[in-house]
């Protein structure tokens, strides 16, 4: 199959609603047919990884990174992942490479970023935990980009976190 990379995407996407329509089918797809598309899951996982690296608008970073968180959050499709890819000497380490991208995204989210417009990254990101604690999701507008910079790091360390867990 003939993948078309994420420039492409980016540049026949329409609205921020089919991006993000999009961006979930592929979790879903990942999450719910990881063993009979063994391959094909770990190119949509190394190519969200790959879009990560990339300068991207911050809401598509966001969105991007709620697929991966649950991914993530599924500890028997992290337990697929590894045994897979990660245990086998010479093959993919997804799993790794996954774990790797969340701990880049939350170490560069909370450097200082003058420019953001986020003068508290760790203030932003410690309202969306409580928040989500008490049942309340907050996602920002797309329009939002310095939400959007707390939002991925609140995305990556909760992923972090379900990670470390399912060790």
């Amino acid at each position: 199959a003939n993948l078309r990379g994420w420039d492409q995407f980016e540049a026949e996407a329409g609205s921020v609603t089919e991006r993000r329509l999009v961006l979930r089918s592929i979790g879903t797809i990942i999450r719910k047919f990881n063993r009979m598309l063994a391959t094909e899951c770990e190119i949509f996982l190394t190519t969200l990884l790959k879009s990560l690296e990339g300068e991207m608008a911050p809401w598509l970073r966001s969105y991007t990174l709620e697929v991966l968180r649950s991914i993530v959050l599924d500890k028997e499709l992290l337990l697929f992942l590894y045994e897979t890819y990660d245990a086998h000497q010479g093959s993919a380490t997804v799993y790794h490479d996954v774990v790797l991208s969340l701990a880049r995204i939350v170490q560069a989210g909370m450097a200082p970023q003058p420019d953001s417009g986020v003068d508290d990254i760790l203030g932003a990101v410690s309202v969306l935990f409580r928040s989500k604690a008490k049942g309340v999701e907050m996602v920002p507008d797309p329009d939002d980009g310095a939400g959007h910079i707390a939002y991925s790091v609140f995305l990556s360390l909760e992923a972090m976190l379900g990670a470390a867990h399912s060790v």
